[in-house]
């Protein structure tokens, strides 16, 4: 098994792809755009 992967986009194909991966990566991280922030914040979705 793999560490760690990232995918592009947050929307519905993002999510299916992030979970065909956990299968395979430990961690999995989605990158999404959003509003511009002076610091980095967590999403509150």
């Amino acid at each position: 098994m793999w560490e760690k992967t990232i995918v592009i986009g947050g929307g519905f194909a993002g999510n299916l792809a992030a979970k065909a991966l956990s299968s395979y990566f430990q961690q999995v991280n989605i990158l999404e755009v959003d509003r511009e922030y002076k610091d980095p914040v967590p999403s509150k979705r």
